[in-house]
Parts: C-alpha cells; structure tokens; sequence
C-alpha cells in the first residue's frame, strides 16, 4: 500500500478561471456562451483525493484526461468549443490530485483512479478522451471498465514507451 501526499498549495492565490474567459474571447466566444466551471473532488476508496475541473450545469458529457506533467486545463480549448457539460481529471500526482508515496503515476494505477472518479462523477458520460498519459489510461479503462467507457478517443499515445524491454 502506499501513503498519501497530499498536493502542494500555490503560496499565491490567483483566480484559475480568469485565462478561462480570457481564452473564449481570443477564441471568439461569446462570454453568454462560456460555460461555468469549478473544481470537484472525488476521494477514492484509498483515501487519495483526485481533483477535477467540471464545466456546465448538467452531468458531464464527456470525461477528459490529460498528458503526463500537465493537467485539467490542458482541455480548456476543447471544452469551450464543445459548449456541453464535461468533466477533466486532474490524474493521479497531477495539478491539484494528492500524490503517491510509490510515485506510481502509470496507466494501471491512473486507470483504477479514473474508474472510481467517473462512477463517481460521470457515470453516464457518452465520451471518455485522453491524450498521451490520459491516452494511456484510457487504453487501460476501457479494457478493464468497458461499461464506463462508450466511446473512447485516444490522442498521441506512445504505448509501452518507457518499457526497457
């Protein structure tokens, strides 16, 4: 078992949503038509709290999980072009997400994560999306929880790439 480190807090505190809107002007969005966002927490059976960003007023309709060394924002963009409620997984020892004393952050334990997160939070998602490492852990949720997982996007994964054999 490993223990639970939990997430650094900024020594500044900044309002995370601000690049948000200055994003949907840049792209053109009509701020009426920016969807409202806020963080969500979901703590796992473990004890470990896995932080989200959760946009619009309905349940999430698309479940998104970012590359290794980023975090939930890395799908702002995409959110605001969609305009539909949608959930983004800061994964596991990423953004706000606590940390794991084993450092285990590869797409078998990300995956379990991501699994309790969307039951949780996203149950009926029609979309689950990940790129690089959330690509990954896509791979690994959708072999071990199909029912979680009705349609699967997968972007620039780079399967087995820190394999030594």
């Amino acid at each position: 078992m490993f223990s639970i480190l939990h997430a650094p807090t900024d020594a500044e505190p900044y309002d995370e949503w601000a690049l948000f809107a200055e994003l949907a002007e840049e792209m053109g969005i009509p701020s009426a038509s920016v969807p409202t966002g806020r963080r969500v927490w979901h703590t796992l059976a473990s004890g470990q709290r896995i932080s989200c960003l959760q946009w619009g007023t309905g349940e999430p309709e698309f479940v998104f999980m970012h590359g290794g060394g980023q975090n939930a924002h890395t799908w702002d963009a995409v959110v605001l072009l969609l305009g539909r409620p949608a959930l983004a997984i800061d994964l596991p020892g990423h953004g706000f997400s606590d940390r794991r004393s084993d450092r285990d952050y590869g797409p078998w334990s990300n995956a379990e994560a991501a699994a309790e997160v969307i039951v949780a939070l996203a149950p009926n998602a029609l979309l689950v999306a990940g790129m690089s490492l959330g690509g990954a852990t896509n791979i690994r949720l959708t072999a071990q929880h199909p029912e979680l997982v009705r349609r699967a996007v997968i972007v620039d994964v780079t399967p087995q790439v820190n394999d030594p054999s």
